[in-house]
C-alpha cells in the first residue's frame, strides 16, 4: 500500500512449503494526502475490504492459481459520486514445454450500485500473456516474444487498480533480448476503446 497516496491495512499468511499464500486487506481506494486519515480508514464510503488467495502446488510445477475478491464503498472516477462494490478476480500462470513457452490469463468481474440509488453494473476485464523463449544458452542470453491481450468492458470498475483503461481491447507483440550487459525490445501495440 502506497502511503502517500492509498493507505489501509493488510495482514499476509504463508505455508510452510510456500504451495499457498493468503492476505487480508482494508484500504481506501481513493488517492488522498489528509495527516488526519493516516490509516485511510475513516471514510466508510471510500473504504474496501477482501481478501486474497495464490496456491503454488508442489516443487516441480511451474502452475500458480490465484483467487481475490473484495467489498466496500468507493468513489466513482467519472461522476464522484460514492458507490457500492463487490469485485472478483481469478488468475493462472506457468510455463510449459520445458519451460520455453511462458502463460498468464487474469480475469475479473465488477458489480457496482451507486448509493444515490440507481441499478446494478456489472463489468468485466480480461488480460493474456504468451511469451515464448526463442532461445536458452549458457552465456545467460534470452529473447522472447511476448504477446499480451486485454479486453475490459466499459461499465468494468476496478477499486483497487482506479487507473485502468475502460471500454478498451489492445493487442501488444515484443521482441526482447536479455544479456548479461544490455537488453533492448522492439514493440508494436495497438488498442482501440468504445
Amino acid at each position: 500500500i502506497d502511503a502517500t497516496t492509498r493507505r489501509g491495512l493488510s495482514a499476509r499468511w504463508r505455508g510452510t512449503e510456500g504451495t499457498w499464500e493468503a492476505q487480508s486487506f482494508v484500504l481506501q481506494p481513493d488517492v488522498t494526502d489528509e495527516p488526519s486519515n493516516l490509516l485511510g480508514l475513516r471514510d466508510p464510503d471510500d473504504r474496501v475490504a477482501g481478501v486474497a488467495l495464490s496456491l503454488t502446488p508442489p516443487i516441480g510445477s511451474s502452475l500458480r492459481f490465484g483467487l481475490a475478491g473484495y467489498t466496500g464503498r468507493t468513489v466513482d472516477g467519472l461522476s464522484g459520486s460514492p458507490e457500492e462494490i463487490d469485485a472478483l478476480a481469478v488468475s493462472l500462470s506457468g510455463l510449459l514445454l520445458d519451460d520455453r513457452i511462458g502463460y498468464d490469463l487474469r480475469f475479473a468481474r465488477s458489480e457496482t450500485k451507486p448509493l444515490a440509488g440507481g441499478d446494478r453494473v456489472d463489468g468485466q476485464a480480461l488480460d493474456l500473456m504468451l511469451e515464448a523463449r526463442l532461445n536458452q544458452d549458457p552465456s545467460f542470453r534470452l529473447v522472447t516474444l511476448t504477446y499480451d491481450y486485454g479486453l475490459t468492458d466499459e461499465t468494468f470498475h476496478s477499486a483497487l487498480d482506479p487507473l485502468r483503461p475502460v471500454g478498451e481491447e489492445y493487442h501488444r507483440l515484443a521482441l526482447d533480448y536479455f544479456g548479461d550487459r544490455w537488453q533492448w525490445e522492439v514493440a508494436a501495440e495497438t488498442a482501440k476503446t468504445n
